[in-house]
């Protein structure tokens, strides 16, 4: 045990949060078959707990390995503590609650810290696979119904697939390096022929793995029918979690040198991700639907950046201002979605928007402003972390690629015009918004406090979160 931990310090010097995600682990057990334990409270209690500890011994004891992952690691915590807090008080608390939910819940969120804190692919691998499993019964256990169940069947066979693919690319990885270690592995590969062809086919599967759990197109056709059939809640923790993980291991990855074997071959999927996501939102009536292509095009935004030839070195800060931004804004849009859910109406499409800035205008306003965010609208932080990673983006067929992306943001930036005009139009007679739960004081607290920050994000603070957010990733990536 001694000697796993030395050969990996990156996992030892984060072992602490994840132990106590741990322990949580055990006594979500404990709660299923103890009823003393099993109320909805006590649940709540150590779930809350267990999250809010890991987050604050890395504030008060953080690592000093890696800062990017460090950041990484608060986002992570944050949000996943922010949605939970959110999920009270709507018509999914109960069936949020339980046990075996927090439970999988804790398992999704080891995984994924594991998979981030090693350079080894054989960890990276058991991490996102952990995650994987917990996500899937998060999926299927809390809504139990076929339209529920017809998501978790193709995410779990078309996830399942994408894992095989993805530890046969580890497999000739090492078989071609003689290296477990991502940095040793390039070393080698830099020492060999480029044009090697396992080589080149494991780094593809590799690729093609990840790829996967971002929606990148052609990997993309489980995610829109998989984020509209699964719980609100849920929905957002996957494109926050997997979002800002996978974008870690590509950048740590590619920062060695990948990039260098999987430039050609990245820039066509990112092409293709932009603009199928972008264009498919147009056709969508249900909300959720619409926002993951709309998730799906900013996949493909990101993958520029990180497949650039360019110094990763220079992109840690932009990339980490993005990530923030996004998840500010998936917070903020789901966190107003769950509130005006119901169980009679638990997938909210365009109609049942109307009238929203009459009845509920407060909602209206967030959720306009997410939207913004997402599309990349000025005076907004979506807009800042867009503006902040274009410098990086490719140097090969720039001009083509550039009015690819300025295309592609329009298409979704008039979509998201339209839903927003949707919500001050005169509701239908059908529409109703009664029998919603008053959402609690806390969550209304979070929701306005995303809202604002959002705002000053991409108006007036944006050059003071930059030199924040600067020092601390200046020194996680050496340029290749």
């Amino acid at each position: 045990m001694i000697n796993i931990l030395t050969a990996h310090p990156r996992l030892l010097s984060f072992l602490t949060p994840i132990s106590i995600l741990s322990l949580s682990c055990i006594i979500n057990l404990m709660q299923i078959y103890m009823k003393p334990l099993s109320n909805e409270l006590s649940v709540k209690a150590t779930l809350f707990t267990s999250i809010s500890l890991a987050l604050t011994f890395l504030f008060i004891a953080p690592p000093q390995y890696d800062p990017f992952t460090q950041l990484i690691f608060y986002l992570l915590l944050a949000t996943t503590l922010a949605l939970c807090i959110l999920v009270s008080g709507t018509y999914l608390e109960s069936s949020f609650f339980k046990g075996e939910v927090a439970f999988f819940v804790c398992v999704s969120l080891i995984g994924l810290m594991t998979s981030i804190s090693s350079q080894n692919i054989c960890t990276i691998f058991l991490g996102i696979e952990i995650s994987f499993i917990g996500t899937c019964n998060l999926l299927g256990f809390m809504q139990p119904n076929r339209f529920n169940q017809e998501g978790v069947i193709k995410y779990f066979i078309l996830g399942s697939i994408a894992s095989s693919i993805m530890l046969f690319g580890f497999g000739m990885i090492y078989v071609s390096t003689g290296s477990a270690d991502l940095g040793e592995a390039v070393d080698v590969l830099r020492s060999m022929n480029q044009s090697n062809l396992w080589v080149q086919i494991g780094l593809t599967a590799f690729f093609i793995g990840l790829s996967f759990k971002i929606g990148l197109v052609p990997c993309h056709l489980w995610a829109p029918d998989t984020y509209e059939s699964a719980p609100t809640v849920v929905t957002a923790f996957m494109m926050i979690s997997f979002k800002v993980v996978v974008t870690s291991i590509l950048l740590q990855s590619f920062g060695h040198g990948f990039n260098e074997n999987l430039f050609p071959f990245s820039i066509k999927i990112a092409g293709l991700s932009i603009l199928i996501g972008s264009l498919l939102t147009l056709v969508q009536t249900s909300v959720k639907r619409l926002l993951a292509y709309s998730y799906i095009s900013q996949s493909g935004f990101l993958l520029l950046c990180l497949a650039s030839p360019s110094k990763l070195s220079s992109l840690a800060m932009p990339i980490a201002f993005y990530l923030i931004s996004f998840s500010f804004a998936v917070i903020l849009a789901f966190g107003i979605i769950m509130q005006l859910e119901d169980r009679i109406n638990s997938n909210i499409n365009l109609d049942d928007l109307q009238g929203l800035a009459k009845s509920r205008p407060w909602y209206a306003l967030g959720l306009s402003v997410a939207l913004l965010s997402a599309a990349g609208a000025p005076l907004t932080a979506g807009f800042i972390s867009k503006y902040l990673l274009l410098p990086a983006q490719i140097t090969e067929h720039a001009g083509v690629m550039h009015l690819l992306i300025a295309s592609c943001h329009i298409v979704i930036f008039v979509r998201f015009l339209q839903l927003i005009v949707h919500m001050h139009r005169v509701p239908n007679q059908h529409v109703s918004n009664e029998g919603q739960l008053k959402s609690p004081a806390l969550s209304k607290l979070i929701l306005s406090t995303v809202c604002i920050a959002t705002i000053l994000l991409g108006t007036i603070f944006p050059n003071k979160a930059i030199q924040i957010i600067g020092p601390m990733v200046k020194s996680s990536l050496k340029s290749p």
